[in-house]
């Protein structure tokens, strides 16, 4: 009886000690995005922003990914930015769906049949939740990632499309500047 009640304890203590350490990751990683939002949704749509959120977010790969949001939202580097509707309407810069079971920051309704969001720096913490789904395997690359994921159509050609694009050196920096 003693044993077993000492077991009870241990086991109660154990899962409390467990519950307050996600609990406690749950909110300093909703805190981050917190900071990230007060910081990032008072800035404008362009690329130097864009490229400094997919790093403080600490996304993987974000050569590939800013090269993503060059790709959906139509970036013109003739200093027209961002202009597909789907990024100026609905603040997406990754062609997002809206989900059906993670967590997202999207406002739940459509753009051009897109997921919207309210602001673009929402649309890259989405990303961010996407990424956070499904973890990479072992020496798995982007591409393979990418292809697990069913992320396009045809993923590779998808990315093949993502090597034409080339980045600005003051972006380049900024996105090299990830350790």
């Amino acid at each position: 009886s003693y044993r077993k009640e000492f077991m009870v304890n241990k086991y109660k203590f154990l899962i409390t000690i467990i519950v307050s350490v996600m609990v406690s990751f749950s909110l300093s990683s909703a805190q981050n995005f917190d900071i990230t939002v007060n910081k990032y949704s008072k800035l404008p749509l362009t690329t130097e922003n864009v490229a400094s959120a997919i790093i403080e977010l600490k996304i993987k790969n974000p050569i590939f990914v800013f090269k993503q949001t060059v790709k959906e939202s139509g970036y013109n580097s003739d200093k027209t930015g961002y202009r597909s509707r789907l990024a100026l309407v609905g603040n997406n810069l990754f062609g997002m769906r809206v989900p059906k079971k993670r967590k997202t920051f999207c406002l739940g309704e459509k753009c051009y049949g897109y997921a919207k969001y309210s602001h673009w720096i929402f649309s890259i913490i989405d990303y961010k939740l996407w990424e956070n789904c499904v973890e990479y395997r072992q020496n798995e690359t982007f591409v393979q990632y990418l292809i697990r994921r069913h992320y396009a159509g045809n993923t590779v050609e998808y990315v093949k499309t993502l090597n034409n694009h080339s980045i600005q050196p003051n972006i380049m920096v900024i996105l090299m500047n990830n350790k």
